[in-house]
């Protein structure tokens, strides 16, 4: 949700333009600190796929370049770095950070390290929506020809590029459960760990979803904020702001909307149409966009030849870690490997707590951990080669199978390790009963004659019914 503001700060000093592109195709590291993304397209972003995707490593890469001076000036135009004016007593102040050296630049600018109240969101997200005059909030009812006291902070381009960006989010990104037809609705979702002790508490999380409607002609602005959600009954323990408070929103703007004054119209538009060649999802393929009927009228195009692959020679390192396996995948057939105790098998793991002497670790970056930090640890455990990006630090003794694409490596020595494959994969995806589907699958291919084995929450089973823990 802070990216709003960031965004917003960052299109109106000139250090970002929409179509700027930010690489965001992995975790960004600074010093002891490693910034991720919560949906990870992995690949660079424009500033509008920054914002609709909500990239917290594009984000960071804007505010690095934007530098502390200039976003914490922003931030403060804004509002957001002092107590409101607002009517009431005992009125906190934001937390800020002690010092704003550059990770806390770069955290601040996706909403971690601070922390404002719900009324800073909503006096702040007027100002980005109406034209870009920051309004004092109040509790008082004033009459329509009110002057109301009001100093610019974004210009009047701004403010409609930002209109744009938050229609887009809900129409193709992260808030896309705060659309509510014919009110045209706009906004951010914001997902943000609680603090506790030692650091920030990963399952405690405050979901917010700061909108407003209509956003041709913004009227009202609604912040959504729930404080450790616990999902929904269809989404149990997904608590994601898009999922928890997005939907709330749109069931709010639905009702009031119209107690308002503000009436659902299907012909309500904002044009975002000079926005979505920025955005690589919304440009098929060019011959997506031919019709049903140009389609009949063809005839149909002759498939090419189905080219022969020739598999590339392994290059050197490959063809050692290899070594190291050749023929391992069945134990009681060949004498034990030098490299592992008498009668183990070696084998490949992408978690180092289940590494043992002659495996191959698997060192991934993932939504939490990046299992770089857990090399050391892999080796410690007999890790005899480690998967990992170039740049990894690996120990001295230990193999560095280096790869931009250290997943994809790791599954290509897994395959030859683990020769024959099966002759089929099935893979069951959903939100509830995945396992037991798969395992219904596995049984009724046994009952068939044939040989089957399933993955899942249980580990894997294979028919002779001997459960491995995964």
């Amino acid at each position: 949700m802070f990216k709003i503001f960031s965004i917003a700060d960052a299109l109106e000093a000139g250090q970002a333009r929409l179509d700027s592109v930010w690489d965001a195709t992995a975790p960004l590291r600074v010093g002891r600190f490693r910034i991720h993304d919560d949906h990870p397209k992995r690949r660079p972003l424009s500033t509008v796929e920054t914002f609709i995707y909500s990239s917290n490593i594009a984000t960071s890469r804007i505010a690095d370049q934007m530098g502390a001076d200039m976003v914490r000036q922003g931030l403060g135009r804004l509002g957001l770095l002092s107590p409101l004016s607002i009517e009431l007593s005992a009125l906190a102040p934001p937390l800020l950070p002690q010092r704003w050296g550059r990770i806390e630049t770069m955290t601040v600018a996706y909403g971690h390290g601070m922390a404002v109240t719900p009324v800073h969101v909503a006096q702040a997200m007027a100002a980005v929506v109406n034209g870009g005059y920051l309004v004092p909030a109040t509790i008082m009812r004033t009459s329509a020809d009110a002057r109301t006291p009001a100093r610019r902070v974004l210009s009047a381009e701004t403010s409609l590029a930002m209109r744009k960006l938050l229609r887009l989010a809900v129409m193709q990104g992260t808030g896309k459960r705060a659309e509510v037809p014919g009110l045209l609705t706009g906004g951010k979702t914001g997902t943000a760990e609680k603090p506790g002790v030692g650091g920030y508490r990963e399952k405690a999380v405050i979901a917010t979803f700061a909108g407003a409607f209509p956003m041709d002609d913004p009227r009202y602005v609604v912040v959504v904020s729930i404080d450790e959600p616990k999902g929904t009954s269809e989404l149990p323990g997904l608590v994601g702001a898009g999922l928890v408070s997005a939907p709330v929103f749109r069931q709010l703007v639905q009702r009031i909307g119209p107690q308002l004054g503000v009436h659902f119209d299907p012909n309500r538009t904002l044009d975002v149409h000079d926005l979505t060649p920025l955005v690589r999802e919304m440009n098929p393929a060019p011959s997506a966009f031919k019709t049903a009927s140009a389609l009949a009228d063809t005839e149909p195009p002759a498939l090419p030849p189905v080219p022969r692959i020739e598999s590339p020679p392994p290059d050197p390192v490959s063809a050692r870690v290899n070594a190291l396996f050749r023929g391992r995948n069945e134990p009681a057939r060949h004498p034990a490997h030098p490299w592992s105790p008498a009668g183990r098998r070696a084998g490949l793991r992408p978690d180092s707590r289940k590494v043992e002497q002659g495996f191959v670790f698997g060192a991934f970056a993932g939504a939490h951990a990046n299992g770089e930090d857990f090399i050391a640890a892999a080796a410690a455990a007999g890790a005899v080669a480690v998967v990992a990006r170039p740049e990894a630090t690996v120990p001295a003794g230990v193999l560095h199978v280096a790869d931009a694409e250290p997943r994809r490596r790791f599954a290509e020595l897994a395959a030859a390790f683990y020769k024959p494959g099966p002759a089929m994969l099935a893979a069951v995806t959903g939100t509830n009963g995945k396992t037991s589907v798969a395992d219904l699958a596995r049984q009724l291919w046994k009952l068939l004659g044939a040989r089957a084995a399933s993955i899942g929450t249980l580990g894997v089973i294979a028919d002779t019914e001997a459960r491995i823990s995964a």
